[in-house]
């Protein structure tokens, strides 16, 4: 789990005005599309991870891993859920399919 880190998304690249192909090219595809009159609004769940010191981790889980006798997994787990966050990140277009507002809070 500690190597699996994900590289860091593209979100600080979003700008308003973008069209919602650029943004896709960048976030990837929405997990959630919602339409309110004509309006369209995209969430993404993006997970923050730690891809620089992942395989850091992955060793040293796997020493404690050994060392108690498979005892870290009780903390190991939760613990790398806590660090590997989500952000939540809904972007509303306008008429034209172009960025209006970018809203982000983590999970």
């Amino acid at each position: 789990m500690a190597a699996s880190g994900k590289p860091k998304p593209l979100l600080n690249q979003v700008r308003t005005g973008q069209t919602r192909s650029q943004v896709i090219q960048m976030l990837g595809e929405p997990q959630t599309v919602n339409y309110d009159g004509g309006i369209r609004e995209d969430i993404f769940y993006l997970q923050r991870g730690y891809p620089a010191w992942r395989y850091t981790r992955a060793v040293l889980y796997t020493f404690l891993d050994a060392g108690t006798i498979g005892l870290w997994e009780l903390i190991g787990t939760p613990l790398e859920e806590f660090i590997q966050s989500k952000n939540v990140v809904t972007i509303e277009y306008d008429l034209n399919d172009e960025v209006q507002s970018v809203t982000t809070y983590r999970e």
